[in-house]
C-alpha cells in the first residue's frame, strides 16, 4: 500500500512539474520581426567603429521591419534565454554581420521583437 501510495504522489509531482514550466515562445527556426524602436537595449548590435571597420554600413533604422530567422537558443545559469538571429534573406545586418544575439525574454517584453 505504501507502494502504491508513493508512485501516485510521485507521478502527480511530475505531473505538476512539467505543467508549471511554460514553452518558450519562440523556437529554432521561428521568422520574427524586429521592430522599429529609438534604440535596441536587448539585441546586441554591434557598435558603429565595429560595423565601419568591416565595411559595412552603420545605419539602424534599417532593422525596423526587418524579418530574422531564430538559429540557435541558449540557456543561460541566470535562467534567460539569448537567440541568435540571422536575416531570413540571406543577406548581412549593416552589410557586415551575419548573425546578432538577442536577449529573447527581455526583446519581446521590451517590444523589440514582433
Amino acid at each position: 500500500m505504501k507502494k502504491v501510495l508513493f508512485a501516485l504522489l510521485f507521478s502527480v509531482s511530475i505531473v505538476n512539474a512539467q505543467t508549471n514550466n511554460p514553452t518558450e515562445p519562440v523556437k529554432v527556426g521561428d521568422v520574427v520581426e524586429i521592430a522599429p524602436v529609438s534604440s535596441y537595449k536587448h539585441i546586441a548590435v554591434p557598435q558603429k567603429n565595429f560595423i565601419i571597420k568591416q565595411g559595412g554600413i552603420a545605419n539602424y533604422n534599417s532593422l525596423a521591419g526587418k524579418k530574422v530567422v531564430v538559429t540557435k537558443l541558449e540557456q543561460r545559469k541566470d535562467g534567460s534565454t539569448v537567440a541568435i538571429i540571422q536575416p531570413q534573406d540571406g543577406s548581412q545586418f549593416f552589410g557586415s554581420h551575419r548573425t546578432m544575439s538577442v536577449n529573447l525574454n527581455e526583446a519581446i517584453k521590451a517590444g523589440e521583437i514582433l
